[in-house]
């Protein structure tokens, strides 16, 4: 998976970084899915600090795409628990908890 924390993790000069955050951007609502159920399934274990520490730089990126894409989707009936496991997995830790709140 491309969220997999031995083989890869997201730090920003990793030219996977990159791919994830374009697959993201690219990706139809099943692939962010898909992602997202890949990031918790990797992560499900860590705490906050291990989850920014694992995603490097691209934390707050990938949580700001994750975050502004349930915005954007709550209103239409969408299943939200993907999106809200991902943010859970964000929100153990201090940094994101305060950025989700400033939302």
């Amino acid at each position: 998976g491309l969220l997999c924390q031995s083989k890869l993790s997201l730090n920003m000069p990793n030219p996977q970084t990159a791919e994830v955050l374009i697959q993201w951007d690219k990706g139809s609502r099943s692939k962010r899915i898909s992602l997202l159920n890949q990031f918790i399934g990797v992560h499900r274990n860590s705490t906050g600090p291990e989850v920014e520490r694992n995603l490097g730089p691209a934390a707050l990126l990938l949580f700001t795409r994750i975050t502004a894409w349930l915005r954007l989707t709550y209103q239409l009936g969408y299943e939200l628990s993907p999106q809200l496991g991902a943010i859970a997995l964000f929100l153990q830790g201090q940094r994101f908890l305060s950025n989700f709140m400033e939302v």
